[in-house]
């Protein structure tokens, strides 16, 4: 069992400087656990989102840890979100090595590739890399995002929890532009556009259709 060397809270973001002059910055409820020593530069994404800024050694490869598979920065900056069962590889420059469950995936800058439990790391396919990156401004963006993966996201930012209670309206897509310190109004917005219901008891927010 890996512990957690460094974590963030609820709407918490911390900037980490690493002995080796590589950068991390971990987004909201996120944990990581460090490996560094001769020949290696492990670290495990126990949780959570971060972005890494890697310095070069070629003598010991970067590689980040997370559930169900690995990457390898191959001079480079990306992030890497594991929000629900769902885990995403974002390059920002150069590249990444991804291997999750079959053959190893090459990401370029300006690239992303995802994997689940029961899927194989994709091939890359283009996104707009400041709009995964802008939980680092403090803003949220979704583009055409299902509804369950938009609320498993706002959990990171609020105390308590939101249910979705109707299963028909998980798959509903989401587009928009959010403050991060201001979830509930997020959570507003969507209910408006979706033409949804929020009922808020405090500690949960539950969604129907």
């Amino acid at each position: 069992m890996l512990w957690a060397q460094a974590r963030t809270g609820v709407a918490e973001t911390r900037v980490l400087q690493l002995t080796d002059g590589s950068r991390i910055e971990l987004g909201p409820r996120s944990a990581i656990s460090l490996d560094f020593g001769q020949g290696k530069r492990n670290v495990t994404l126990l949780k959570g989102e971060a972005w890494f800024d890697v310095a070069p050694d070629g003598n010991r490869p970067f590689s980040v840890l997370v559930a169900r598979g690995s990457v390898t920065a191959l001079g480079t900056s990306f992030d890497i979100s594991t929000a629900g069962e769902r885990t995403e590889v974002t390059v920002a420059e150069h590249q990444v090595r991804v291997m999750a469950g079959g053959p190893a995936i090459i990401v370029d800058e300006g690239e992303q590739s995802a994997f689940g439990p029961d899927v194989p790391a994709v091939g890359p396919y283009r996104v707009q890399v400041d709009h995964v990156t802008a939980w680092r401004r403090g803003k949220l963006i979704f583009d055409d995002r299902p509804l369950a993966e938009v609320v498993s996201i706002l959990r990171h930012y609020m105390r308590g929890y939101i249910l979705i209670l109707d299963p028909s309206i998980r798959e509903r897509r989401v587009s928009g532009v959010f403050d991060a310190a201001e979830p509930m109004a997020a959570i507003s917005a969507i209910e408006k556009a979706l033409s949804l219901r929020a009922l808020d008891l405090g500690y949960l927010v539950v969604l129907t259709g």
